[in-house]
């Protein structure tokens, strides 16, 4: 009996210890800012080229304030273009939000043309999902009746006036009526944005480029 008492004593002795010391990590007073991880410091850009004088026709870009959702969407859809010969990404250090995309073409486009072009067809598609997404929740809203309109767009209201605005809204619906409406359809869209929901940023960062 004594010998499991000592045990319990310790037991609870070493979850406080560790819970202290976890309270500790969370109150650091060195650990940056979370504006810091998107906002970008001053003559900071947001996209760079650098040549790779490794291969031919290679070049690498830097993204700054920007992580993996942004480099996987476009190290993937690079490899949709018949000219991209490889495409990768890579981020040096996990405490920095910056990401290096190494784009390698056959030589009848440039790895800069090649990364604009791909911006730009992922825009296109994002309109595409944002009209297919429109006429869905219409047509959801429809049959809800008048408390059902009002509960939607009231939550749709508020999610707007969010940090993350109308894309977390999209997001959110799409999900909901996936599960709600049972829709092929539906689902497909509601897969698509896990893609696409950043990708209006594209463009800017590719033509912000030298």
């Amino acid at each position: 009996m004594k010998r499991r008492l000592k045990l319990r004593e310790a037991g609870a002795g070493y979850v406080q210890k560790r819970y202290y010391n976890r309270t500790d990590l969370t109150n650091m007073s060195n650990a940056p800012e979370r504006f810091e991880l998107f906002i970008l410091g001053d003559g900071e850009k947001k996209c760079t080229e650098e040549a790779d004088t490794r291969t031919p026709n290679s070049s690498i870009f830097t993204f700054n304030k920007e992580d993996h959702t942004l480099g996987n969407m476009l190290r993937a859809h690079l490899l949709k273009d018949p000219h991209v010969i490889f495409s990768g990404y890579k981020i040096p250090h996990p405490l920095f939000s910056k990401f290096e995309l190494r784009i390698q073409t056959d030589g009848e486009i440039t790895p800069k043309e090649a990364l604009v072009a791909c911006c730009r067809n992922l825009v296109s598609e994002l309109e595409v999902f944002s009209r297919e997404f429109t006429k869905e929740f219409e047509l959801r809203k429809m049959g809800l009746g008048v408390l059902g309109r009002a509960r939607y767009d009231d939550m749709a209201q508020k999610i707007v006036q969010g940090s993350w605005g109308f894309m977390v809204w999209v997001g959110y619906m799409a999900t909901s009526l996936a599960v709600d409406l049972n829709s092929r359809d539906t689902r497909q869209l509601a897969l698509r944005f896990r893609y696409f929901s950043n990708c209006k940023r594209c463009v800017p960062l590719a033509m912000d480029c030298p």
